[in-house]
């Protein structure tokens, strides 16, 4: 009986692992690793869900810090793990709205001030859907400086987390809120990372060369900018912009380059695990942004459209 049951034991083994690396031969490592900024805390509340974290998922991310102190994982930005009080100083040294002598700066920041957060992550694809998975292997939190007509000009970081790795979310609450939240994907300003808002010309190319031919081959809910669903016989007419022929002046199609992609807006769900100290991001949909030039300068990004991996949200949006 014994051999038996360590037979069916071995066999059940082979079938399982058989079965996850076929799974897996789906993923692709879209980039190893990328650090970027995400503003968390809009200017304007006319668009829902645009780089808004709301007061419910504020107060999970403050039980969060609050285990993250117990577990001695709070650090500065040299790296060393920091106190509670600590954290009240700096922000009263970064933020005249706190005070030296309060003990809830913390809360107050987290719940009412907090505007922007930095990831440290690791992205894989699967090749036939084109959806994201996002590995959050650290965050930071931080302040965002303005000057005296309140534009932002630095961002100071106050405190980070080293976070455990979360396994792929498999059940997800479609009544939960969203982010919808803008990742330059190339470097604007000089950081000391590599890694900083960059993802190689390369990477970009072979993961966008996948997408596009999955929008193409309608494989997948198209939605424009205002989350309107594209007819499968317009989809054709995304891949190509106006322009003017400069021999003779006339208006023509211009084909989409991915290497003129600089930007990629995000529509996400954020799942704070508590006990696990880890961050599971489920990622619904992207939406590519083409780089605008005017003369030498970029002044923003024209976005393509919405590729949509889970069709269930889509009535959510509408």
């Amino acid at each position: 009986m014994k051999k038996i049951n360590l037979s069916y034991i071995v066999i059940f083994t082979l079938i399982f692992t058989l079965f996850i690396s076929c799974k897996n031969k789906n993923n692709e490592v879209f980039t190893s690793e990328i650090i970027y900024d995400a503003y968390i805390l809009p200017v304007e509340y006319d668009m829902p869900f645009v780089n808004h974290l709301g007061y419910k998922d504020r107060q999970q991310v403050l039980d969060f810090i609050h285990k993250a102190m117990k577990l001695n994982k709070v650090t500065d930005s040299t790296g060393n793990i920091i106190s509670l009080e600590q954290i009240n100083n700096q922000l009263a040294l970064v933020d005249s709205s706190f005070s030296y002598t309060q003990s809830n700066n913390l809360e107050k920041f987290i719940l009412n001030f907090w505007d922007v957060i930095r990831f440290d992550e690791s992205w894989d694809y699967n090749k036939k859907t084109g959806q994201i998975y996002k590995t959050v292997k650290k965050i930071s939190f931080l302040k965002v400086i303005k000057d005296s007509f309140m534009m932002p000009i630095n961002s100071k970081e106050i405190f980070s987390i080293e976070l455990n790795a979360a396994p792929k979310k498999s059940k997800i609450d479609i009544n939960k809120s969203m982010v919808i939240y803008d990742v330059c994907i190339i470097p604007l300003v000089e950081n000391s990372s590599p890694y900083y808002h960059q993802i190689s010309l390369s990477d970009k190319q072979k993961y966008f060369t996948d997408l596009f031919n999955i929008v193409k081959n309608n494989k997948i809910t198209v939605l424009d900018y205002f989350y309107n669903l594209i007819p499968k016989e317009k989809i054709s007419e995304l891949f190509y912009t106006r322009g003017i022929e400069d021999s003779t002046n006339k208006e023509i199609n211009i084909p989409v380059s991915i290497n003129e992609i600089g930007r990629i807006k995000f529509m996400e769900q954020w799942y704070w695990d508590t006990t696990n100290l880890s961050i599971n991001k489920y990622v619904i949909g992207v939406n590519p942004g083409l780089k605008v030039i005017q003369g030498d300068d970029l002044i923003g990004y024209s976005p393509l459209f919405w590729a949509i991996f889970n069709k269930e949200f889509v009535n959510v949006l509408r």
